[in-house]
């Protein structure tokens, strides 16, 4: 068995735990199953979501812009 330690404020264990009592839950339990069911479905359990500047500057947007600006120069115009 491997030993996973996060570090988190006081407030949001506290909120936390009082949510998951309300499910005869612990915190390690949610996190086994957070993991159990990331595995399973090899995606998070949950959606991950970026502002339109985070989008915009993402790493595959740069380098197609960066690209296009290539292929300007190239051609000589």
């Amino acid at each position: 068995m491997a030993n996973v330690n996060v570090t988190i404020d006081d407030s949001t264990k506290e909120r936390m735990e009082e949510l998951l009592n309300h499910f005869g839950l612990t915190i390690d339990v949610a996190i086994k199953m957070f993991f159990t069911q990331a595995i399973r479905e090899q995606a998070l359990p949950f959606n991950l979501k970026l502002t339109d500047e985070e989008i915009f500057y993402s790493k595959s947007n740069v380098e197609h812009i960066l690209q296009g600006i290539r292929q300007l120069e190239n051609a000589n115009l």
